[in-house]
């Protein structure tokens, strides 16, 4: 059984007398002592050795501040189905620095074609957003407007197109009032999923743009159609 006199023992101990399925079945007292770090680091041992395919997801629900010792490639291995274990796993995490372990756990999730609802997306707002490209458009479009002010280049590696689109757009409506180069530095991750219209639009601020956001661009923006044939974009990409 799991109980307080655990915490007296000795890392060796723990790791010679505690069994991986006792702590599974026992997590919520488990979380109730304070174990030391180097002490939950063996507790999370014996359940890796016991689950090394990825935990269960009944041992999952039960995980509440354990969830603290996992890391991203561990949750990479999870099932995740149930909206209320995102959520209990988003309130322990909150303040922890634990955004690529949230990017992780929200991937699992919708990649298991999991939806989220409006207040998970709220709750995402208090993390690095590394979560985006996980999002469909249409959760993207109810993601806050602080959100995407916190927002680097290569949070959006992954995304595709149309959430390319959908980020930009709403991008350039958060921060249209700022001036010239203020809404550049703001709108410059987003540029991924602009128009040419929207690019020959930023020639007149005289901004500087550098080799990695110009290749984040759409091509087909950077090219126009002319007479039936594609010419450069009438962008004087010396003046970007």
């Amino acid at each position: 059984m799991v109980d307080e006199d655990l915490v007296f023992y000795e890392e060796w101990e723990l790791e010679a007398c505690v069994s991986g399925a006792l702590l599974a079945e026992q997590m919520n007292l488990v979380n109730a002592l304070p174990f030391t770090n180097e002490q939950l680091a063996i507790l999370k041992h014996k359940l890796d050795q016991l689950y090394p395919q990825g935990y269960p997801e009944s041992l999952i629900q039960n995980l509440s501040y354990f969830f603290l010792e996992v890391t991203p490639e561990d949750i990479h291995k999870w099932n995740v189905t149930s909206l209320e274990t995102v959520k209990s796993l988003l309130k322990v995490s909150k303040g922890r620095k634990m955004d690529p372990q949230v990017a992780a756990l929200i991937a699992r999730y919708v990649m298991g074609g999991g939806q989220l609802d409006k207040v998970t997306l709220d709750m995402l707002a208090s993390f690095h957003p590394t979560y985006l490209c996980s999002l469909s458009p249409e959760q993207l479009g109810l993601v806050q407007d602080d959100v995407l002010r916190g927002v680097r280049p290569q949070d959006l590696d992954a995304c595709h197109p149309l959430q390319m689109d959908v980020l930009y757009h709403k991008a350039h409506i958060a921060f249209r009032n700022m001036s010239g180069s203020m809404y550049f530095a703001r709108i410059k991750p987003f540029l991924g999923g602009a128009s040419t219209e929207d690019l020959q639009a930023l020639i007149p601020q005289n901004i500087s743009m550098d080799m990695a956001t110009f290749k984040r661009l759409r091509k087909e923006a950077l090219l126009r159609p002319s007479q039936g044939d594609p010419t450069s974009l009438d962008l004087d990409m010396r003046s970007l």
